[in-house]
């Protein structure tokens, strides 16, 4: 998988299984899927011994996220002078997941500290800190005799102890994607939500938080790998919100959670949500302390 508007190149394995040396062999995608390119340039090897395996490699680029399957690739021969001799077409089945660029937030509305600590200010309230095992050190008078290293005493001739320190469990959030449109028009709405979604993705990864992901649309489709996750986030299509289907998905979970959605908000926010709306037209405001609406 790669992300959109960037170029991704795709390694192509041959192998020379004749008993003769192989000159000028190139490859070229025989037909791409809308919505990829590729260069006019096309990778060559001079020459392959035979049984020597080589290794070219393809750009390929999309301007748009989806799913797409590749079904062949051209293998071509080429003469000293530059004259294509053959051309064979291979039957291929790859499939390469394209997932969304991310957004860029404001910075008073996302990526700030303040929020991130208040996120954190709020898992740690009434959390227990748990022990982690820290290494050995020399045993100071008023060190409790359970901590004594035997092994290690035995070892040096003096006494050892271990030593722990105190490390609360790493937050865990709930990010839940709503894929439900009051209307179609809103899809380019949509896509700017998955922009957002990418970002925060990334933001709270290196932030340390544990996630946890739903997507919904009625019913839920919950991730914990990043693999299913993203295969899924290329996939994923909105929908025109059913009348009976018209309420969001309630908070049930103890732990943060972050809600985007490109509709307006109709219920009533927990002190541990976090509410963003994402459209394709408005100016970014913030709305109050955890309801947000993100624009371009």
């Amino acid at each position: 998988s790669h992300q959109e508007n960037k170029t991704a190149l795709i390694r192509i394995h041959i192998l020379n299984e004749s008993t003769r040396k192989q000159h000028g062999l190139g490859v070229n995608w025989a037909r791409l899927p809308d919505g990829l390119t590729s260069s006019l340039e096309i990778p060559y090897a001079d020459k392959i011994e035979s049984g020597e395996q080589v290794y070219l490699e393809i750009p390929i680029t999309s301007d748009r996220r989806g799913h797409f399957h590749i079904k062949s690739i051209t293998l071509l021969q080429v003469d000293p002078l530059g004259l294509i001799n053959r051309r064979k077409e291979h039957l291929i089945h790859w499939n390469l997941d394209v997932l969304p660029a991310p957004a860029q937030f404001p910075e008073a509305i996302w990526n700030s500290k303040s929020f991130l600590n208040d996120v954190r200010r709020n898992h740690h309230i009434g959390v227990e800190s748990q022990e982690e095992f820290k290494g050995l050190r020399h045993y100071q008078n008023g060190d409790p005799l359970k901590m004594l290293h035997h092994k290690s005493w035995a070892r040096i001739g003096r006494p050892v102890v271990k030593e722990y320190h105190l490390e609360a469990p790493l937050p865990e959030i709930h990010i839940v994607i709503e894929s439900m449109l009051s209307s179609l028009w809103f899809k380019p709405s949509f896509e700017i939500l998955l922009k957002c979604f990418v970002q925060m993705h990334k933001d709270l990864t290196q932030q340390g938080f544990s996630l946890h992901f739903h997507f919904y649309d009625g019913r839920v489709e919950s991730f914990q790998d990043d693999v299913h996750l993203f295969s899924y986030l290329a996939k994923v299509k909105a929908k025109k919100a059913k009348k009976s289907k018209n309420t969001h998905w309630n908070f049930t979970h103890k732990e943060t959670t972050l809600y985007l959605s490109t509709r307006e908000l109709n219920f009533h926010l927990p002190h541990n949500g976090y509410y963003f709306q994402v459209s394709d037209r408005l100016h970014s405001a913030q709305i109050n302390h955890h309801h947000f609406i993100l624009g371009r």
